[in-house]
């Protein structure tokens, strides 16, 4: 992936924003927001604003924790997914494992 946060310690990863960055092409995940299957880090308030994503691959929000780890707080402000408004989790392809959808937030606010 281009813009990865990825741990398999126990971490505490809070309040990080990519901004004004764009993804003309991955081969996996152009976001992979991954928390391990042996890791309790706790992940949240990450924000992903005027981020353009080119290509067909999904953004992946994956928790594969098996000892408490979570993922909360994810938004995605402004961003364009190959030049459309990203509206939606939909608009965005997300692939969501083990995350409750209502942790992801997706804004459009310009005019």
């Amino acid at each position: 992936g281009a813009l990865v946060v990825y741990t398999e310690g126990p971490a505490k990863i809070t309040n990080v924003t990519f901004e004004n960055i764009e993804l003309h092409q991955s081969d996996k995940y152009p976001i992979n927001v991954t928390v391990g299957d042996n890791s309790k880090a706790q992940i949240s308030d990450l924000t992903f604003k005027n981020i353009m994503i080119g290509g067909k691959n999904k953004v992946r929000i994956c928790n594969r924790s098996t000892v408490g780890g979570a993922i909360n707080g994810i938004s995605f402000e402004n961003c364009l997914r190959d030049e459309k408004e990203v509206t939606s989790s939909r608009v965005l392809n997300v692939l969501v494992s083990n995350v409750n959808e209502s942790n992801i937030q997706v804004v459009w606010n310009q005019p």
